[in-house]
């Protein structure tokens, strides 16, 4: 109780005080943290951005109408109930995010179902959530699912595959929108704006890191860790052993955290493949659609949970994934060829060895041409996005 007292506290005195109510817009932004994803949707639009975590608050709003709405509708948690007073102060028509496993975003849009505003989630990353909450639950390290908190209104998501699971996992989801991934068709639009000419096959081999910190801990399991670092161990084996063209892309965008995965493979990898890993290492620092351009102009993307294997695949691009677990959790949504479970280091290198000499149309028609992410050929995500959204502005 002393902790967050001392927390709240801190804040007033960090924080700019604004003795006023923020004015009206159609639009809220909840959660500043992806704003940018949202450039080519926010250009001709009002709008107002609600910092939706408390270390990112640094503007606080006080009127005796923000008070009254906190008092009226105080559920206990102070942060909630100052979000949802201002919610209803601004007005908006709608409120949206990019963080759509937001439990705040899900928590205050169940508080305000009754109100006339339209709560949208963008989704930005592939889910393996659903799947980590089912296991944490299963193992009984946790009392309850999380995601049975999940709650949004109109969910845009990447496309019908997103939409089953949600379905089997029975969240709660009003309507769903397959309009693809805002972030994917972003980068699409900047390489055409700036005209960039990809280098078909630059790289032999990528291998995208979506690196497991402490996964032991948390599952209260040994060698879950190991199991993450083992795909990579295997792609660096395989390129040195055929002298390919090889390129890690990191996960982590801050130094901080770059520098805890750079330290998490050197933990269990050799000297020799740590020292290739480095040699090969993508510098994300200068712009942030450079792992989206290295995995375009890759002829084959290996790993074990990334969103960008999905980005691959939807790019007609060729990848490998494996799971070297004990569970289904961290499994690859497409079984058949593009997959393996726990794969010895000779299996690892003959399908390997096979994908990189097929074609990207003779390997997706072992595939069925299946992909998880949708890609509209006549309009981008952002096109759909901003027409679904107008769509509701005029009907409120």
């Amino acid at each position: 109780m002393i902790k967050k007292i001392k927390k709240y506290l801190n804040l007033i005195y960090s924080a700019k005080l604004k003795f006023a109510n923020p004015s009206y817009k159609e639009i809220v932004i909840f959660d500043d943290t992806s704003i940018d994803d949202l450039k080519y949707i926010l250009s001709k639009r009002k709008y107002f951005i609600l910092s939706a975590r408390f270390n990112r608050i640094s503007k606080i709003y006080i009127s005796l109408r923000i008070l009254y709405f906190f008092f009226k509708d105080f559920n206990n948690n102070i942060f909630s109930s100052y979000l949802i007073a201002l919610i209803k102060v601004i007005k908006p028509k709608i409120v949206l995010t990019t963080i759509d496993n937001s439990w705040k975003f899900h928590e205050i849009a169940k508080s305000l179902r009754k109100e006339k505003i339209d709560f949208l989630a963008i989704q930005n990353a592939a889910r393996y959530d659903l799947e980590e909450n089912n296991l944490l639950f299963k193992k009984k390290l946790i009392k309850k699912n999380p995601n049975n908190n999940f709650f949004i209104p109109q969910f845009v998501c990447y496309g019908d595959y997103v939409e089953k699971e949600y379905r089997k996992n029975k969240i709660k989801v009003g309507q769903y929108y397959n309009f693809g991934s805002l972030r994917l068709s972003n980068y699409l639009r900047y390489i055409k704006e700036k005209k960039i000419k990809l280098r078909k096959n630059f790289y032999d081999v990528s291998f995208v890191s979506g690196y497991s910190l402490n996964k032991d801990e948390i599952y209260n399991e040994s060698g879950i860790d190991y199991a993450w670092a083992k795909m990579c161990a295997y792609t660096i084996r395989f390129c040195i052993k055929n002298k390919l063209k090889f390129l890690f892309i990191a996960k982590a965008r801050k130094e901080i955290k770059k520098k805890k995965e750079i330290n998490f493979f050197k933990k269990y990898l050799s000297k020799e493949e740590f020292i290739y890993l480095k040699k090969n290492f993508l510098n994300t620092n200068q712009n942030k659609y450079a792992p989206y351009k290295a995995i375009h102009e890759t002829n084959v993307l290996t790993g074990v949970v990334s969103t960008m294997l999905q980005d691959k695949l939807a790019l007609d691009g060729k990848i490998l994934v494996c799971n070297f677990t004990n569970h289904k959790t961290w499994d690859f949504p497409i079984k058949n060829f593009c997959f393996l479970k726990k794969p010895s280091m000779e299996n690892f290198q003959k399908r390997l060895g096979l994908i990189l000499k097929l074609s990207n149309k003779k390997y997706l028609g072992y595939l069925n041409n299946k992909k998880l992410i949708y890609i509209n050929k006549k309009k981008s995500t952002a096109q759909l996005i901003n027409q679904h959204l107008d769509k509701l502005i005029n009907i409120n």
